[in-house]
């Protein structure tokens, strides 16, 4: 029985499909899950003509829904694999990628790492936190491929949502004694992540490192603008260790070992700063009632939660109830053609109901503002028609948790 999964991730282009599946119909190493969102007839098809795959149609909503539906899929497997990887249909692996991109669980080890928790076989140069010999050290390894041992995959998959540039260069800061805000492709810039920036910090707190293999034994497929035009580049040629700034390996490797260690630890980093997202409702003993669907919002949460059908009866309203401490700001937006909702606060009685402007092409958001002094009551959210979208919740201050609550594809309303 295999020990890893690998979920391969496709929504048409089936061109891209073909020439990007073959490095992994390889049955002897690894279970192949096959997570598709296509809408042509040619892209639903594609995977019947491949044996040894399990195939998952119609996961729809986005890139981040497929991750979390792969991830939560593979660790929910009777199997119990001790590893599991994504990759996407854009990322062409050299013929013998596997061996020595899961070597590099056991390379880390030798140099001195106690736990390595990704590794891949694609590296892009700006993404590289320290070159050793033959793999990097990275602080972004991304989604297009990547493969996670058991715990750094639960912690992904908990953990998810997006960040700002600077919470990813604090960490780095803090446990390697370097800014990448200097070389990286954001420079110093401070603004949102998409999800798969968040996983190698967030490894990295609880001293798990990422590594990858240099030169990098990968294609790039179908990119639309070119890699070039992204200011990426793949290794092919790395630097020479000695060109790496003294002390950063031994600090970093230091630190994660420390955290391992319990010598050290590091910030929870459950939430975004001040910011709740709605699928972390939950996480703070929320809920939700009605016909709410599932929206991709890649920039902020990545997750929006939609209001459906909208009826007159009240026990059927798309509703979002969740208890918060303190001031709050509600973010929600019109839609498409424009809607209307009303907030109430149960403790003070403040109430209410504005319409809502579509989002348009500058994406509107509306913030609105409850006051709440030292009150801990009940916020609550109804769609009084239907398209109103939940962005989430800004509040003021650190918020009581339910630590048994966890994230997975479950939470999640259907697109």
């Amino acid at each position: 029985m295999n020990t890893v999964a690998i979920a391969f991730s496709s929504k048409d282009r089936c061109e891209l499909s073909r020439r990007s599946i073959e490095p992994l119909l390889q049955p002897d190493k690894f279970d192949l899950f096959w997570i598709d969102g296509s809408n042509t007839e040619e892209g639903m098809a594609l995977p019947t003509y491949y044996s040894n795959v399990d195939v998952h149609r119609g996961i729809r909503g986005g890139s981040g829904a497929a991750i979390v539906y792969a991830l939560t899929t593979m660790l929910r497997h009777p199997n119990n694999y001790a590893y599991v990887g994504l990759v996407e249909n854009d990322v062409l692996l050299g013929p013998d990628w596997f061996n020595p991109t899961m070597e590099l669980f056991s390379h880390g080890w030798g140099d001195g790492f106690k736990k390595v928790g990704a590794a891949s076989g694609r590296c892009f140069e700006d993404r590289i936190l320290v070159q050793r010999e033959g793999y990097a050290v990275m602080h972004n390894l991304g989604a297009g491929m990547v493969v996670f041992d058991r715990e750094a995959a639960g912690l992904v998959l908990d953990y998810y949502r997006t960040q700002f540039t600077t919470e990813n260069r604090a960490i780095f800061s803090v446990l390697a004694g370097t800014d990448i805000g200097r070389y990286w492709a954001f420079r110093g810039g401070e603004h949102m992540l998409v999800a798969d920036w968040r996983w190698d910090a967030l490894l990295a707190t609880r001293g798990m490192c990422s590594l990858a293999l240099t030169p990098s034994p990968v294609e790039m497929i179908g990119q639309v603008p070119p890699l070039a035009e992204q200011g990426l580049t793949l290794v092919t040629e790395p630097s020479s260790p000695d060109s790496n700034p003294e002390g950063v390996f031994e600090r970093y490797r230091d630190n994660l070992n420390a955290i391992r260690a319990g010598k050290l630890k590091m910030p929870d980093y459950r939430f975004c700063q001040n910011n709740i997202f709605p699928h972390q409702i939950p996480l703070l003993g929320g809920s939700y009632s009605g016909d709410w669907h599932l929206k991709d919002a890649q920039g902020f949460g990545p997750f929006a939660w939609k209001a459906g059908i909208f009826n007159d009866n009240t026990s059927q309203q798309c509703i979002m109830e969740v208890p918060i401490f303190g001031p709050c700001e509600i973010l929600v937006s019109g839609g498409e053609s424009g809607s209307r909702v009303k907030v109430e606060d149960t403790y003070s009685g403040f109430s209410c109901d504005p319409d809502l402007m579509s989002e348009g092409l500058q994406g509107s958001i509306l913030n609105l503002t409850i006051p709440g002094g030292m009150s801990y009551r009940t916020i609550r959210l109804t769609a009084l028609a239907p398209g109103a979208i939940f962005y989430g919740i800004k509040v003021m201050y650190s918020q009581p948790e339910h630590p048994r609550v966890k994230f997975d594809y479950s939470v999640l309303p259907p697109v």
